[in-house]
């Protein structure tokens, strides 16, 4: 017995000293776990000031669509499900087609056999929906991009639960809840929950995208879909978005590199320095608090708040009108704009404003580029800001409700994270972040829509960053032995 005992004993102090070990050296990987996928972006049809312009004043409509309809209790603010489930930048032709690489998308695949498609990627919305096809009818929604057959699906299941969505301007989308197998990457959930949409509204959606890939968090309702994240079991998920790539005199409907979206860890080589987290202020969806937002290093007074929406799905910056006067007030020549700009302000193109946003105690420089959205049209020499009010909304929300889009997002790393505890990270890309997007060599079929099965290659070199994704999942055999050998440590 004694010996037995000290058998024991021994094995167990070996197995510490291996746990050791493996925490020692696989620490770093275990944070990086994950799978990384390419983020897609397009400039769209703006190729005149006229449209342009229209773009810009489709984002405040779609910012008062999306976040006015709050519900209150004494615990929680809770968006409408019918808001978030749609993505209100459908509002009109314009407002789901790339401008300025402000729209990124990523592919999914659905059913079996997978089809292909290309959703827009939405920390402000709540579920997957995509335009549909009814198997028993040739009508379909009126979309550009690609449309789901579920007649071609062996594992599709119908519902008779209603999906609707309506807009302000009268247009709607209308389909039901379905259910089938959807694959990013290698996450996989069978017999998902999400919104197929069978009819629209005349020309609501003309973009290549096929619907919207929601990001946020389930709202509670058993019969409601839930998030892709969530129901796969994911902590976390991460995006780096890229920035200005194009020759906007020039616009192209042609995909471009995006980023990066890594479902269930972090992307380490595209930041550096430690991940600052933020905790979230609101556990239903990713809301967290702002120190204040500065001009040239000067912090503007009264510009804290702990009610800011991180929204991967929206462009601009919405702030509180009395933030928006202060940020303009120290931007020479600047100008607020009139009637239906009312909320806009506009200042020369050629300034670089040094606008920053802190976060958690570390300030983040917004680019000028990424500041300056689009030239008025009257003047080409005054550009509008990233920055707008949100006034009617906060009136209707009975809040002085933030958002922060594109415009800032892509001049840092995302993370988001759902557990221990809940929290946005933000990070500083690296020196040659671009330049690892846009050289990156992804898989990507060689067409969207029914039973693409062939993939083809970017001819561009790969970059370290390829490498460092293929050893990303050498973390989880780090994982698996940590968990074997706790098994003997109980």
């Amino acid at each position: 017995m004694i010996t037995a005992t000290r058998s024991t004993i021994s094995f167990k102090i070996h197995a510490h000293w291996l746990l050791f070990v493996f925490i020692h050296f696989l620490e770093p990987q275990i944070v990086g776990c994950g799978e990384s996928l390419p983020i897609f972006s397009s400039a769209g049809d703006l190729a005149t000031t006229e449209i342009q312009t229209e773009y810009v004043l489709n984002e405040a409509h779609a910012f008062k669509l999306k976040y006015s309809d709050y519900t209150h209790d004494n615990s929680k603010n809770v968006i409408s499900d019918t808001l978030l489930s749609s993505s209100s930048k459908a509002t009109s032709s314009v407002a789901l087609n790339n401008y300025m690489n402000f729209q990124y998308y990523s592919l999914i695949q659905m059913g079996t056999p997978p089809q292909y498609f290309r959703v827009q990627v939405d920390t402000g919305s709540t579920s997957l929906w995509v335009a549909g096809l009814d198997g028993n009818s040739k009508s379909r929604s009126d979309v550009g991009g690609a449309v789901f057959n579920s007649s071609k699906s062996s594992t599709f299941s119908a519902t008779q639960t209603p999906y609707s969505m309506y807009y302000a301007d009268a247009s709607y989308a209308q389909g039901t809840i379905a259910i089938d197998t959807v694959s990013q990457g290698s996450v996989k959930v069978d017999q998902l929950k999400f919104g197929m949409v069978t009819r629209t509204s005349s020309e609501m959606y003309t973009s290549e995208a096929s619907g919207v890939l929601g990001m946020g968090f389930a709202n509670g309702e058993r019969e409601k879909p839930i998030p892709f994240w969530q129901a796969a079991n994911l902590d976390m998920f991460a995006i780096g978005m890229s920035g200005f790539n194009q020759d906007l005199s020039n616009p192209s409907k042609a995909l471009h590199p995006g980023g990066v979206l890594t479902l269930g860890g972090v992307e380490s080589s595209l930041f550096s320095g430690d991940i600052n987290y933020v905790p979230l202020t609101n556990n239903s969806m990713w809301q967290i608090g702002i120190d204040g937002v500065s001009i040239g290093k000067q912090l503007i007074p009264n510009s804290g708040s702990n009610k800011v929406l991180v929204d991967s799905g929206t462009s601009l910056i919405g702030v509180p009108s009395s933030v928006a006067a202060s940020v303009y007030s120290q931007i020479p020549n600047s100008k607020p704009g009139t009637g239906k700009y009312e909320g806009y302000y506009s200042c020369p193109c050629d300034t670089d404003p040094q606008f920053a946003m802190v976060f958690g105690g570390v300030s983040y420089l917004v680019s000028a580029k990424s500041f300056m959205i689009q030239s008025v049209k009257e003047d080409s020499t005054q550009c509008y800001g990233a920055v707008f009010s949100t006034s009617s909304v906060n009136a209707a929300a009975g809040e002085s409700t933030w958002i922060v889009g594109a415009s800032y997002l892509m001049n840092v790393y995302t993370v988001f994270r759902a557990r221990s505890p809940p929290a946005i990270g933000f990070a500083k890309p690296v020196p040659d972040f671009q330049a690892k997007l846009n050289n990156m060599k992804w898989p990507v079929p060689s067409a969207i829509g029914e039973n693409v099965a062939e993939f083809s290659v970017k001819t561009s070199a790969a970059t370290d960053l390829t490498q460092h994704i293929k050893t990303i999942n050498l973390c989880w055999v780090g994982i698996i032995g940590l968990r074997l050998i706790s098994t003997f440590l109980i």
